[in-house]
């Protein structure tokens, strides 16, 4: 049997004055998204942590929209 690959995250999270900066390749953002995407077991931490979710989901789409445009 042979394994499954899991996703990685091939950026960096990281401490700029009083603000955390996560950096990562272009090529990830719709990786990024998928992975804040909703879980659809509806579980309380998922609940608890959707505006969160969204809200960087909504900033990458927009990224990502922007980037496409540009190339």
């Amino acid at each position: 049997m042979s394994a499954i690959a899991q996703p990685t995250f091939n950026g960096v999270v990281k401490i700029e004055g009083d603000e955390f900066v996560i950096r990562g390749p272009i090529e990830e953002i719709h990786g990024l998204r998928v992975a804040l995407a909703e879980c659809p077991c509806r579980a309380p931490k998922s609940i608890a942590t959707k505006s969160i979710r969204t809200s960087i989901s909504t900033a990458l789409a927009a990224l990502e929209e922007k980037l496409g445009k540009g190339r």
